[in-house]
């Protein structure tokens, strides 16, 4: 996992809480350290503060969803905000993340939105994924993100 966080205090609970579930994690401190890091290493899944100074987390998925799948375009991502309005949610979603996280976070709400933004595939990649995985198709390492999905899944 990424995990994109402004605040190093921050940065660090939650790396700990995701950790004590058996995640492998990396933190960074802004969107810029978060680009190079996409570029050098592919993780399964991406949470990302919101309001950070300089570039936000809504400019940072934008940047990561321009990417083709192969560079990580369609990670799953996470949003995490101290804004609890609705609004935020809503936007957050719209923006390009599959869940929303309120801050502050609970482990059991970390792992929660871990597991909706990694069931968080569409209808259309699901019936994809299905046809690959019974040899219909030949994308193979769309499958094999699908098994790492599983993998991660099970360990939490």
């Amino acid at each position: 996992m990424l995990v994109v966080e402004d605040d190093p205090d921050t940065l660090e609970t939650v790396k700990i809480l995701l950790e004590i579930k058996g995640a492998e994690v990396a933190g960074v401190l802004c969107a810029a350290d978060a680009m190079r890091a996409l570029a050098s290493f592919r993780p399964q899944i991406l949470l990302s503060d919101i309001a950070m100074p300089g570039e936000d987390g809504f400019s940072l998925i934008a940047r990561v969803r321009q990417r083709s799948p192969a560079e990580g375009g369609r990670i799953p991502a996470v949003a995490l905000s101290a804004n609890v309005y609705p609004e935020a949610h809503q936007k957050a979603l719209a923006a390009g993340f599959q869940a929303f996280l309120s801050k502050p976070v609970t482990a059991e709400a970390l792992v929660r939105a871990v597991r909706a933004a990694l069931d968080g595939v569409s209808p259309v990649e699901r019936r994809l994924a299905q046809r690959r995985s019974f040899g219909l198709g030949r994308a193979v390492p769309e499958r094999r993100a699908h098994h790492r999905r599983q993998e991660m899944q099970s360990s939490f």
